[in-house]
């Protein structure tokens, strides 16, 4: 239970930390969506592997935390001490938290609009012809007509025969069973 809590913690402190990067460029290092994806790894692997964590393990991750905790915060307030005062009030100012919102906004609508195109890509494209085919089944009536008005071809015609030929064949052998029996 205990390394399912500090996993979530984890991950908070990790989104927190891109979060600060995002927010805060001031405050920001060039490595700093690295450690934080490191710890939110870690958090994953403490809600994943939660049950094979008692005892000393668990002591172990406890500690690990701790010191990773102490260090995030020594780290923080080092950075703030190396602001200059102007950057230190502006950092308190309204327009200053505005426009950093304002800049995430516009960067998530842009990643949005590259997602939406990207799935676009993928999208099956219909072929729209020019010419729409409606399939109808002929009426039996039609298919009379039809058959007088256009020529069949020598293959039609021999297929017919055939058929023809075996019905033939087949009813002269039933009327010959017929004349025996009698």
């Amino acid at each position: 239970m205990f390394a399912v809590v500090n996993g979530y913690l984890a991950i908070f402190l990790g989104l927190s930390i891109l979060l600060v990067s995002l927010l805060l460029t001031e405050l920001s290092r060039p490595r700093d969506a690295l450690w934080a994806a490191i710890i939110m790894l870690l958090g994953l692997v403490l809600i994943t592997s939660h049950a094979s964590l008692n005892g000393a393990p668990m002591l172990a991750v406890l500690f690990s935390f701790l010191i990773i905790t102490r260090l995030l915060i020594e780290i923080s307030q080092y950075r703030w001490q190396q602001l200059s005062e102007e950057e230190k009030i502006s950092l308190q100012t309204f327009n200053r938290w505005k426009n950093s919102f304002k800049q995430i906004y516009l960067a998530a609508v842009k990643l949005g609009s590259i997602i939406f195109e990207v799935f676009n890509l993928f999208k099956p494209k219909s072929k729209s012809s020019k010419i729409g085919k409606k399939w109808v089944r002929p009426e039996p009536d039609d298919e009379k007509k039809s058959s007088e008005d256009n020529p069949r071809s020598s293959d039609e015609v021999n297929i017919e025969e055939n058929t023809s030929f075996s019905k033939q064949i087949s009813s002269l052998k039933s009327g010959d069973k017929s004349s025996d029996a009698s």
